[in-house]
């Protein structure tokens, strides 16, 4: 799925039982910072640019970062991270990263159809791979109905906490944001 589309669904996860904004945003970070390891893509177009070939993001990501191992340590760092429900907060962001990479097995089917799996137990073992039959494109209707979906729970929501998810990028931005919606709706 999309980077925004797991933004919304890690948002959605911790906004409705985090008080505290910290912790907020660090579940919704968990729920997006799987992504990183697709940063390749930069690489290999730079490379593009200048007549070289590289692969990194074919051959990284859904890898680095789409495993067990980082969703320990992505865990363990919000365990030190967080203030006051550093455990609930913890998990939460376990449960993020996870449902990030259920995501990704069910809908990002590339459009050669090839099937990306997850390498889970990378980096011990290889060959274990997680692919889901049924994988729909990466373009495909569900994955725009799930955003579109979460789109609207998410402004329900906003409105019912007084946050959105505007509130990573600055809480004036988001309290900006968040008047000029009250304002028209």
């Amino acid at each position: 799925m999309a980077p925004g589309t797991h933004l919304l669904t890690s948002w959605l996860i911790g906004a409705p039982f985090l008080k505290n904004k910290k912790e907020r945003m660090l579940v919704t970070v968990a729920g997006v910072i799987p992504d990183i390891d697709g940063a390749g893509i930069i690489i290999d177009k730079i490379n593009m640019k200048l007549g070289e070939h590289s692969i990194y993001y074919e051959k990284y990501h859904h890898v680095i970062c789409h495993n067990l191992l980082f969703a320990i340590i992505f865990t363990i760092a919000t365990l030190f991270i967080a203030k006051t429900k550093r455990v609930f907060t913890a998990s939460l962001a376990f449960f993020a990263i996870h449902i990030h990479m259920v995501a990704d097995i069910i809908g990002s089917k590339g459009p050669d159809g090839y099937q990306w799996p997850l390498t889970y137990f990378y980096p011990f073992n290889n060959e274990i791979q997680l692919t889901f039959k049924y994988q729909w494109q990466l373009s495909a209707w569900p994955n725009s109905a799930i955003t579109i979906g979460f789109i609207v729970l998410s402004i329900f929501m906003a409105r019912k906490l007084g946050y959105s998810p505007y509130e990573i990028i600055s809480t004036k931005f988001d309290k900006a944001i968040f008047a000029l919606f009250k304002k028209y709706f």
